[in-house]
């Protein structure tokens, strides 16, 4: 617990509803936990309160959806920086992702000596315009979207004060494209340790699989045509006797895409789940034999140094992982000993891979438990509170 008086105000902002983004409640939980008096605005959502406190972080869900991510409303931001400017006189603004670096833009020109803490995901200049739409009217128009937001995340990250990304590879790059003056804090989204997980058959239940099947899963918010190389992935597993690729992740026109290919190339034991509360995930996951991080993206260097939330799911849950053989995939997977990296530039990588961690499954099964326990939210949060003591320092020195 902090030594002071009076706990110090953090404001922070996210553009979710803060149900199922648990980097950011976890984040929130531990800087409540040091006694940071932290208040959480995030976006409205349908039958969810717009004001309760979880585990000592007060969340208000006030934000609408639909003008803050509208890049040609030009007041809608500016009103709302200027409520919380109103209604909060925070030591620490912290915020995620580039939507809120916009609105903290805003915020700071009404409270420029507030310290701002940035936590940054992904390196957007280095990201590819993602439209399903087939008018190349609509296509330019995203490529502009994209090339405006990127113009502007350029000019707001110079307002950050300190900043948090997800692995060694992105903070070298963000920091030199940026031309930040301070190393950042890398903090991974790691689930806290828990036990085993109990095997169930909870997705073989759901899909009808039979036992003897082997499950191949991927899991992750969204699934995109032609960025995340699962086109080559249910080509190499498609029809494979034994074997079913299951995927859990929103059902919306992205995935739709992705199961109109399955169904074109006539792939009969690829399966599709809607996300899953929190609660379930890890149960679901252990219910599978293999997870899969199949991204390949050497194009997207924001794909290409990532570091998927997916897979520590896959670690915590306890079952091997198959990831391609990207630089902060390799330090995970091939450092710890959990699964296989593969190049999937050779032929038949994948299915090569799959068949490699089943054969060996006992070699690898006992590594999961081990890593885990070096590889955990208790762990890795530590940093996060190191970084609110520097801040807090600062604060009482000015």
């Amino acid at each position: 617990m902090m030594n002071t008086h009076s706990p110090i105000k953090v404001l922070m902002l996210l553009d979710n509803v803060a149900v199922s983004d648990r980097r950011v409640m976890r984040e929130a939980e531990a800087i409540a936990a040091e006694g940071y008096d932290i208040t959480l605005v995030c976006v409205k959502g349908k039958d969810l309160a717009e004001k309760e406190e979880v585990n000592g972080v007060k969340i208000l869900r006030w934000m609408e959806a639909e003008p803050l991510f509208d890049i040609k409303n030009k007041t809608y931001v500016k009103t709302l920086a200027q409520q919380l400017a109103k209604d909060f006189q925070p030591h620490i603004l912290h915020t995620h992702d580039r939507v809120m670096l916009y609105l903290a833009a805003a915020f700071l020109q009404l409270q420029p000596k507030v310290k701002f803490i940035h936590d940054i995901h992904e390196m957007h200049f280095s990201f590819p315009v993602i439209s399903t739409s087939s008018s190349w009217s609509i296509r330019i128009k995203s490529w502009m979207v994209h090339q405006i937001r990127v113009a502007r995340e350029k000019q707001n990250m110079k307002l950050v004060d300190r900043f948090i990304t997800v692995n060694d590879s992105l903070e070298e790059n963000l920091r030199l494209h940026f031309h930040l003056p301070r190393q950042g804090v890398v903090l991974r989204n790691i689930p806290e340790l828990i036990p085993t997980p109990t095997k169930t058959d909870v997705v073989r239940e759901f899909f009808n699989i039979p036992t003897s099947t082997k499950i191949l899963v991927f899991i992750g918010a969204n699934v995109y045509k032609n960025v995340l190389n699962v086109e080559q992935v249910i080509d190499e597993i498609k029809n494979q006797e034994g074997l079913a690729f299951v995927f859990i992740c929103a059902n919306n026109s992205n995935r739709q895409l992705i199961e109109a290919y399955a169904k074109e190339v006539g792939a009969k034991n690829v399966y599709f789940h809607d996300l899953l509360p929190v609660s379930k995930i890890q149960t679901y996951l252990a219910s599978c034999d293999v997870g899969l991080v199949p991204t390949w993206n050497k194009t997207n260097l924001s794909y290409w140094f990532a570091l998927d939330n997916k897979l520590f799911e896959y670690m915590s849950s306890e079952i091997p992982i198959l990831a391609t053989a990207q630089p902060e995939y390799e330090k995970i997977v091939s450092n710890h000993q959990i699964g296989v990296c593969i190049n999937p530039d050779e032929p038949n990588a994948y299915i090569n891979g799959l068949r490699f961690i089943l054969e060996n499954y006992n070699t690898f099964k006992p590594n999961l438990a081990k890593a885990k326990a070096i590889l955990n939210w208790e762990q890795e949060k530590l940093k996060l509170i190191q970084l609110y003591k520097e801040v807090s320092t600062e604060i009482a020195n000015n």
